[in-house]
């Protein structure tokens, strides 16, 4: 039986770390989340804030806050979004990293 260190495929050094690819992945899906929604929230509030008929005319109701009814919307939508954006990335990084992997892997005959 050989021993473990000269089977590539056995040493510590070539396994894959999950654990950390999946930290770093779940890490920029909700960074790129938040940051999102406080950017829709700003942009939300802002709308509210100096065009507010925006607001009545899309509800139908002369009776709302807009600031806070456009800082809501922001903030959900601005949190969906950055959520996707955030799985895209993380799918394009990954694919990124396996290709680099098979790159640099050597060659069998």
């Amino acid at each position: 039986m050989k021993d473990t260190q000269t089977i590539p495929y056995a040493t510590p050094a070539t396994r894959p770390n999950y654990g950390k690819a999946f930290l770093r992945l779940f890490l920029t899906t909700v960074a790129s989340g938040v940051i999102f929604a406080v950017v829709g929230g700003v942009s939300g509030c802002v709308i509210g804030t100096h065009a507010g008929d925006y607001y009545s005319t899309v509800f139908g109701n002369d009776g709302i806050d807009a600031p806070k009814v456009g800082s809501v919307l922001g903030t959900v939508q601005g949190g969906a979004l950055g959520v996707v954006v955030g799985l895209v990335l993380s799918v394009v990084l990954t694919w990124r990293e396996i290709r680099l992997a098979q790159a640099s892997a050597p060659r069998g005959n």
